[in-house]
């Protein structure tokens, strides 16, 4: 699913924008899991926190954060409402090879990374796949 959904947002046009790309200019700053230590603001880190089954043979839910930093508040909340809308806008389907169930926000959270001085959005999606 973590596949999946950086996928997503490497493609949606406002969190291109709003990301920029990396050194070499040939990826967005989205990353699975982790940044690396030379990344500069902003950027997101999606992650995978739960995977719940209801059974054998059951679709799975999945749980998904998307953590946004950036060096103000103002643009860590403009970069988090455009992975909201990139991730929630996405229908149903195989995205990157992956099946991928709608996602919808549970929870919103704000934060601040003292170590690297930059603030944080952590965002909270459920959504099925199989």
């Amino acid at each position: 699913m973590v596949e999946a959904v950086t996928y997503i947002l490497e493609n949606h046009a406002t969190v291109q924008g709003l990301v920029g790309g990396d050194a070499s200019g040939e990826q967005h700053k989205i990353f699975p899991v982790v940044a690396f230590n030379d990344t500069t603001a902003p950027y997101v880190i999606v992650t995978q926190v739960g995977q719940v089954t209801g059974g054998k043979n059951c679709d799975y839910t999945y749980t998904i954060q998307m953590t946004s930093y950036a060096k103000s508040y103002d643009a860590v909340t403009a970069l988090n409402l455009a992975v909201i809308d990139a991730v929630t806008g996405q229908a149903s389907g195989s995205v990157n090879g992956q099946q991928f169930g709608f996602l919808n926000v549970v929870n919103s959270v704000d934060g601040f990374d003292k170590e690297q001085m930059l603030y944080a959005k952590v965002t909270t999606f459920e959504g099925m796949a199989e």
